[in-house]
């Protein structure tokens, strides 16, 4: 009898230790997926990012792959052979994303550039129903407040806006809007759709 009863305590303390583990693996599962959903890059830091790596920056060739890598901190996708590489947001909905490309062409150097643009991710959505996830205005203000002078903006045949632009020093910088849907309750708002990073002769 007395034999039996140490097996059941023993039994009874394996099922506790291992109920105990499996609960604390459950809680540290749990926290790393919190932890990776906090620590996830939306759009807006990918544009702040943006407007950091170019803060400082009086000329397009002080900026190289290198230089984006560290100082926007995420994992590119790196094609060494063409020295371009890009990161993806994806939205919510998988309609839409938000990439940072460079490109950066030592032979011809007007087609090397950094930008960060929305793309349709999915063939099918409503291309005039785009997102907002970077307002015109912050990036039109954060601009002028590093030093960056307007220069005539471009417009299309009809007298749309295609592209404000922008230069300091040896540094132009385009941004491309878009006006989100508007209704009776909702006016609309100024988005950017790319804004980029290109090389100036001024």
């Amino acid at each position: 009898m007395k034999d039996f009863l140490k097996l059941l305590l023993a039994l009874t303390f394996i099922f506790s230790s291992t109920s105990c583990a499996t609960a604390g693996l459950a809680k540290t599962r749990n926290l790393g997926e919190k932890m990776n959903e906090h620590n996830g890059v939306s759009p807006n830091d990918l544009g702040h990012r943006f407007l950091a790596l170019i803060q400082h920056v009086d000329s397009f060739n002080e900026l190289s792959a290198e230089v984006v890598h560290a100082s926007v901190g995420v994992p590119f996708q790196v094609d060494e052979v063409d020295k371009s590489g890009f990161y993806t947001v994806k939205l919510p909905s998988g309609d839409w994303q938000y990439s940072l490309i460079y490109n950066f062409d030592k032979k011809f150097a007007e087609y090397s550039n950094v930008s960060l643009e929305l793309i349709r991710s999915n063939n099918a959505v409503d291309a005039s129903n785009l997102p907002c996830a970077l307002k015109l205005d912050e990036y039109q203000t954060a601009l002028k407040k590093m030093g960056f002078i307007s220069q005539p903006t471009s417009y299309n045949e009809i007298g749309s806006v295609v592209a404000f632009n922008y230069t300091r020093k040896n540094l132009r910088v385009q941004i491309i809007p878009q006006q989100s849907s508007s209704s009776s309750d909702n006016p609309g708002t100024s988005c950017v759709t790319v804004i980029s990073a290109h090389t100036f002769e001024g």
